[in-house]
């Protein structure tokens, strides 16, 4: 939504219950959605946010003309209404209201410049199951508005599932060939993306409309059975290519070629950069704060289009992390991961030594040996530059401190 990497506003994690950051870090932020708002489009969110549940924090704060969705995370949700995974919490009355007087358990809606309402409550499970398609709805309502206003549209459709814990809705159970339920939510995502993809078609701006799916981290390997399946190393909140590498799929009926497969680097950040250039609003970026993002319109929309982005540059919260620089993933530090379904909550970072750890992604992609001393000296004097040119940045554009750290922490 701003094109920065989180270390750059310090909102480096998402809030917890009864959680709020000492600065504001939405204050000197610039969404997508406030750029093009500016710019006669019309702009809203539909789903999960979890960026921030204070005053000042929500999406109708920082750019966005209308949202309808909850502030806070699946999970938070699911704590207060299923009593099999969280007895000790629902099953002690005294503790169980203490803790709802610190989230918003409902669906809320709100428009620029004014106060959100409540949309229904979440307080069972059947409700809970059901908020996809609340947003679902939401999101198509909004598209036809703005059709029938003759407005162009930015919408973010920003899924609750299949972040843990999943519900899905009636007529879900069981739909997969797993009949778990993550995998059965995965089809109910799919129905919606389907239905959502229909109504563009329907509507007759298909030919008109850029589209992109992706995720934002790996699968949460520690929740399993109610978790995803990556083939690499490493889950969510990991550097390990499981924890960052997510399908990306980008569609423009006539613009983009269908059936394009490209390797080349991307980065969800360039999605602030690319679709302010898509709209014609690219020189409307103001110069106050460091843009990590890159215009990528020329890669998605040339039929043997190249990625703009040379590197992309991977932390845990503040600490950088790795780089990912053509084929090779470099590792300055890496997490402990050497533990069943370790992912972020079971891992330790650790120095890599003297030499960093360095991997051929194409020959090696589970990152499961080291080969850089030996078979990419040639390279690693050429890409610690890059990572030097990067931290560099941070000299100009200091890294914020919101009052998230971990106690004890540096």
């Amino acid at each position: 939504m701003t094109g920065r990497i989180p270390a750059r506003s310090g909102l480096t994690r998402p809030t917890l219950t009864g959680e709020n950051p000492k600065v504001n870090p939405w204050t000197s932020e610039n969404t997508t959605a406030k750029l093009l708002s500016q710019n006669g489009y019309k702009t809203a969110l539909s789903g999960k946010w979890h960026l921030g549940e204070s005053k000042g924090s929500l999406p109708n704060d920082v750019g966005y003309d209308e949202w309808l969705g909850f502030g806070s995370v699946q999970s938070e949700y699911a704590q207060f209404v299923n009593e099999w995974i969280y007895p000790d919490l629902i099953n002690k009355p005294e503790r169980l209201a203490t803790m709802k007087k610190l989230v918003d358990q409902n669906i809320l809606t709100g428009k620029k410049g004014g106060e959100n309402k409540i949309v229904r409550p979440i307080s069972t499970i059947e409700e809970l199951s059901k908020v996809d398609q609340v947003f679902a709805n939401y999101s198509e309502d909004f598209i036809r508005r703005s059709v029938k206003e003759d407005k162009p549209f930015y919408l973010i459709h920003s899924f609750s599932k299949v972040h843990n814990d999943n519900y899905v809705s009636e007529g879900y159970k069981g739909k997969s060939p797993a009949a778990f339920p993550y995998k059965d939510a995965v089809v109910e995502v799919d129905d919606i993306v389907g239905r959502l993809m229909k109504l563009l078609q329907d509507l007759k701006i298909d030919e008109n409309t850029l589209v992109f799916i992706t995720s934002d981290n790996g699968p949460n390997e520690d929740v399993w059975p109610d978790s995803g399946y990556t083939p690499f190393r490493g889950g969510k909140g990991t550097t390990w290519e499981g924890g960052v590498r997510v399908p990306g799929i980008a569609y423009w009926k006539g613009m983009i070629a269908p059936g394009r497969i490209s390797d080349g680097l991307f980065d969800i950040c360039d999605m602030f950069n690319t679709s302010l250039s898509a709209t014609g609003v690219l020189d409307k970026i103001p110069s106050s704060n460091y843009i990590d993002g890159v215009d990528q319109l020329s890669f998605f929309l040339s039929d043997k289009g190249v990625s703009n982005r040379n590197a992309v540059f991977m932390y845990s919260e503040t600490k950088f992390m790795a780089v990912r620089w053509q084929e090779y993933k470099m590792h300055m530090n890496v997490f402990n991961t050497s533990g069943l379904r370790k992912n972020i909550d079971q891992s330790t970072i650790e120095g890599v030594g003297m030499s960093p750890w360095v991997y051929n992604l194409y020959t090696d992609p589970k990152e499961q040996l080291s080969t850089g001393h030996r078979f990419f000296e040639w390279g690693i004097p050429g890409v610690m530059q890059l990572i030097a040119t990067h931290l560099a940045t941070y000299q100009k554009y200091p890294m914020k401190d919101i009052g998230l750290k971990k106690p004890g922490a540096e």
